[in-house]
């Protein structure tokens, strides 16, 4: 086995390997006792309880709960910021692209159909 270093040692010194950490903790301890000298990335498991071979248990029904709403003035600004990044020429098919990205995020379009551009 290998010789642990003073860095590994006081890195296992700051947290506890049998506390479930919340998500603001473990954010922030992984900032406090990380030694790169870069913004490192860092993987996240959830356990949802949830059998994979057992069908009934799987979410039928994506974006089913709502999370938030956003109006054709909100979708028109974000369009015209993220124009140059799109893959379309005008603002019209622009926030089409928004207003769809938003709908599989599950937020509510607010208004309907798009308004034309003037």
């Amino acid at each position: 086995m290998k010789k642990m270093t003073k860095n590994r040692k006081a890195v296992f010194g700051k947290h506890d390997l049998t506390k479930a950490y919340s998500l603001t903790d473990a954010c922030n301890l992984v900032k406090e006792i990380s030694t790169t000298k870069f913004d490192a990335s860092v993987d996240l498991c959830i356990r949802l309880g949830v059998d994979p071979r057992k069908a009934n248990q799987m979410i039928r029904e994506p974006n089913r709960v709502k999370v938030g709403a956003i109006s054709w003035d909100q979708i028109r600004t974000i369009a015209e910021d993220k124009l140059p990044d799109l893959n379309c020429f005008t603002i019209d098919s622009a926030m089409m692209m928004v207003a769809g990205t938003a709908r599989s995020m599950g937020v509510n379009v607010k208004g309907g159909s798009a308004p034309k551009s003037k």
